[in-house]
Order: C-alpha cells, then sequence, then structure tokens
C-alpha cells in the first residue's frame, strides 16, 4: 500500500484532522521517520483499523526493538513545513495493571442447627468487570506458601500508548 492510498483510507476516519495533518507536511518527504511509523500517529488511537496494517507492523517491530512506541512527531513533517504547524501532537507511553472480573461475596448466612455444625454461607454475590489501572503494574508475591497480588485481583502488567492533541487524549488508549 502506497503513501497515497494510506492518507485516503485514514481521511475517511480522520478528515478532519488528516486533512490539519496533511497540510502540515506529512509526505514521503519526511525527516527520518518512515511513512509507515509515521501512520502510528494516526492509526494507534483507533486500534490500527483497516489501511492501518503497515503502521500496525511498524509499531510492533518498535515495540519489539526496545524503541519508543511513536517516532518523534516532528519526525514526521515534511522538511519545508516543519514548523508550520497549528496542532502541538503527544504521546505518553506506560505500564498499567490488568484486573480480572471477579465475584465477591456481599451477604453471608450462618446454617446449621447448632454452634458445632454451623459454617457460613456466602448468599449473594457481586461480580466486579475487568478493570485496568494505569501507571501500576501487578505485583505477585509468594510468602510463606501464599500468593498475594498487588493491586488485589491483578492477572498481569500491559503496556500502554495515548495520543495527545493539544493536550487532550485524541482517541483511546492502546494497550499491548
Amino acid at each position: 500500500m502506497n503513501n497515497t492510498s494510506i492518507k485516503l483510507i485514514l481521511s475517511m476516519a480522520f478528515s478532519p484532522l488528516l486533512l490539519a495533518f496533511t497540510s502540515t507536511g506529512y509526505s514521503s518527504q519526511v525527516n527520518a521517520a518512515s511513512d509507515a511509523e509515521c501512520g502510528i500517529w494516526m492509526c494507534l488511537p483507533t486500534g490500527f483499523g483497516q489501511g492501518c496494517s503497515d503502521s500496525k507492523k511498524a509499531f510492533k517491530k518498535r515495540i519489539k526493538r526496545f524503541k519508543p512506541a511513536l517516532p518523534s512527531f516532528s519526525s514526521c513533517l515534511s522538511k519545508t513545513d516543519s514548523g508550520s504547524t497549528t496542532d502541538n501532537f503527544d504521546s505518553k507511553t506506560g505500564y498499567a495493571a490488568q484486573i480480572g472480573a471477579y465475584k465477591e461475596c456481599i451477604k453471608k448466612r450462618e446454617t446449621g442447627s447448632n454452634s458445632n455444625n454451623s459454617r457460613t454461607i456466602c448468599v449473594q454475590w457481586k461480580t466486579h468487570p475487568e478493570t485496568i489501572i494505569k501507571d501500576t503494574t501487578c505485583r505477585i508475591s509468594n510468602r510463606d506458601g501464599e500468593r498475594s497480588r498487588t493491586p488485589k485481583h491483578c492477572t498481569k502488567t500491559l503496556r500502554y500508548t495515548e495520543v495527545y492533541r493539544n493536550g487532550q487524549r485524541f482517541g483511546n488508549t492502546h494497550y499491548y
């Protein structure tokens, strides 16, 4: 897929923003980053939808090589127009703890006829949905045969990247 077709496909999803982005100098004459890498700026906030396969490959390649998730925005501007952009694009990358869905007993009852045979059972449960806590990691420790998780109920640590346009988050957070 060539540079022109990438711009055409992205324009369908981001027509107002893409118009501003392309008019500020996104072109084949970039300072350093490849077209596929520069496309990460537009494709990552949408979850690498249709027309973003090259950018998704470039993103994965950058992560595997321990590079920043995104190239610098200035490296994606053409040499002649690098000072004419009115929008400020930035990104944030970090770690997040994934908390799996879990059930919590919220109402208990004693069963049995006497104190020797009684036991406590749960009669009402609350299901907590899966959540993600940004800027923390899932830590699992095993002390004295007891396994504990911090934060409680975490299942794994994820990485995330967010794109910001003029200080406001642009699109969705991308977890990987």
